[in-house]
């Protein structure tokens, strides 16, 4: 007994010689990976059995899920005998850093008239990994539809890895509701409750009077100089020229300048000015942003050129379809709804693109406009003017 004791002993001290003697090296401690990602080679390792290389008889096995985030491992594992047999681990951390989406189809601006029940609009939530029951939605602010005002909300959504991304609403209780800005809806007259919109003039503006306009705006206005269907002397513009990008050089009498809105007009010192500027970025869906960056544009005009009369246009209608600009017309009536009560509160007068423009749907009416649906035809450039010298004025306060 005592000599078997003693070979057990003798064998278990081999073994452990041996299992000392076992050194696996991955040249890597730790790996990280996206989920989605698939590694192309296990990290590179040594192994050698009393310094001799053992390299060829490691099994490399791995468990990582790469389609979901979680620690993995790789292992390095070399067997001795049945017995001995030493394994090396390399760390693997799936993660996911993709935040789940918030996607609302009636932008970050909703609107309910005074007293009517307020229903959160529907919106949905995308992820690149996580399942919708994995998300969770947090919905925070409050909405009063018995008092008018502006209301903010926000709506958080994290996934399972604590990823996390934030959508706010504007909640507008006020005289409009959310479907009143359809095309086949919405009027602007019937918002015009402090009377701001120009009403025709009496009498035919004089050709002096008429020389004392100058035209702001975007490409529509810059085609009216080139195609000769206003003076180019009197007009200021930049193609998608918005109250966003007005810190960028302008177009002036059909040449580009090195100058701003802003230094141009303070050269000028023009008169009166008929600004027409927003339509792209009317597509962004956040008039309330459009209408504030406009308001600090009049608020600059007036610190350059004080004595100018400042009319703010209503933007032109777009097609029902698909148009280059990629703004829909109900975009359009909202920030024609700002700008609207812009005027308002600022003491303008606003220009109010002709009726004909419009068709029975609510939005251009192309016989007056380009294929590319929201450019005026230059067949149509004297019916406009006419317009604009039958409800300017260039004696108003500003």
């Amino acid at each position: 007994m005592k000599k078997m004791l003693t070979s057990l002993a003798l064998l278990i001290a081999a073994a452990a010689v041996v299992f000392f003697s076992i050194d696996i090296k991955p040249e890597t401690d730790h790996l990280q990976l996206l989920v989605g990602d698939v590694l192309s080679g296990y990290p590179a390792y040594r192994a050698t059995v009393f310094g001799m290389d053992v390299h060829d008889r490691v099994a490399v096995t791995d468990n990582i899920d790469y389609h979901h985030a979680g620690e993995y491992s790789i292992d390095y594992s070399f067997r001795f005998t049945p017995l001995i047999q030493k394994t090396a681990h390399v760390p693997v951390t799936v993660l996911d850093v993709d935040s789940p989406v918030i996607n609302m189809p009636e932008g970050s601006i909703y609107f309910i008239r005074t007293h009517d029940e307020f229903v959160l609009p529907e919106f949905t939530i995308e992820d690149s990994y996580d399942a919708s029951e994995d998300i969770t939605v947090e919905v925070s602010g409050e909405v009063n539809p018995d008092k008018a005002g502006e209301y903010k909300l926000q709506i958080k959504a994290c996934d399972a890895s604590a990823n996390c991304s934030v959508k706010s609403l504007a909640v507008e209780v006020g005289d409009i509701r959310e479907e009143d800005f359809l095309p086949a809806n919405f009027h602007l007259y019937d918002y015009d409750k402090d009377h701001v919109i120009l009403e025709m003039n009496k009498e035919y503006l004089s050709d002096e009077e008429y020389s004392q306009i100058y035209l702001v705006g975007d490409s529509n206005y810059l085609n009216l100089a080139q195609e000769g269907g206003y003076p180019a002397e009197r007009v200021i513009g930049r193609f998608a020229l918005s109250p966003n990008s007005a810190d960028l050089p302008v177009t002036y009498n059909n040449e580009q300048t090195d100058k701003t809105l802003l230094e141009m007009l303070a050269e000028l010192q023009p008169r009166c000015i008929l600004m027409d500027i927003g339509l792209t970025q009317s597509g962004a869906g956040n008039p309330i942003q459009l209408k504030d960056q406009y308001r600090e544009l009049i608020h600059d005009i007036r610190e350059v050129t004080p004595d100018t009369i400042i009319y703010v246009s209503s933007l032109f209608p777009v097609s029902s379809g698909e148009n280059e600009v990629h703004v829909t017309q109900a975009q359009v009536n909202k920030t024609n709804y700002y700008l609207l009560k812009l005027c308002e509160e600022e003491g303008l007068k606003m220009f109010d693109v002709p009726s004909y423009l419009y068709g029975e749907d609510g939005c251009a009416n192309m016989e007056f406009f380009r294929p590319d649906g929201y450019h005026l035809s230059g067949m149509y450039y004297s019916l406009f003017t006419d317009h604009i010298r039958s409800y300017l004025k260039v004696e108003d306060a500003k």
